[in-house]
């Protein structure tokens, strides 16, 4: 796995955050991205892909968002087990625990919104940093006082 990488990109088969085991289906918006639930994202769940900037936020206050391994929806996606808390549930008719796709199940519909992740701040590749200096010369150039200790010292001072 490359240095500086998300969690959603993780190869390794028992890694608890990666897509081996939060993989929910392929991306509908690029070519090889998959869809992974981020399980550390509740209580505002969130699934998003691990190439593009998709994002899904689903199933707020749910207590508990799983990816079921062994269950497989018609549309090759994988089955999601989700479970609320009692007074919080937002399930139709009031149930604590439902297990469906997140595309084709219609109860999941008014509870899943799809987003295009934006940066909060633009981001700029600027190597100089802030301020308007441009430095040109070759070097350090030192104030008087250390060209003296450093011809004391027995090095060469700096040439203009």
């Amino acid at each position: 796995m490359k240095k500086h990488s998300g969690c959603n990109l993780c190869l390794h088969p028992t890694c608890p955050q990666g897509f081996y085991v939060n993989g929910i289906a392929s991306c509908l918006q690029c070519d090889n991205g998959v869809l992974v639930l981020d399980p550390s994202s509740g209580p505002k769940w969130k699934v998003g892909c691990n190439k593009c900037d998709v994002i899904f936020h689903l199933f707020e206050d749910a207590h508990k968002i799983t990816v079921e391994e062994s269950k497989e929806c018609d549309c090759g996606a994988q089955l999601l087990k989700i479970e609320y808390k009692e007074e919080r549930t937002r399930l139709p008719r009031d149930l604590i625990e439902m297990t469906g796709c997140l595309f084709c199940c219609e109860e999941f519909g008014y509870l899943v919104e799809k987003f295009r992740a934006q940066a909060s701040k633009p981001v700029f590749n600027n190597r100089q940093g802030r301020g308007k200096a441009k430095h040109k010369g070759k070097g350090t150039e030192y104030p008087p006082m250390f060209e003296k200790k450093k011809a004391q010292m027995g090095l060469k001072p700096n040439q203009p």
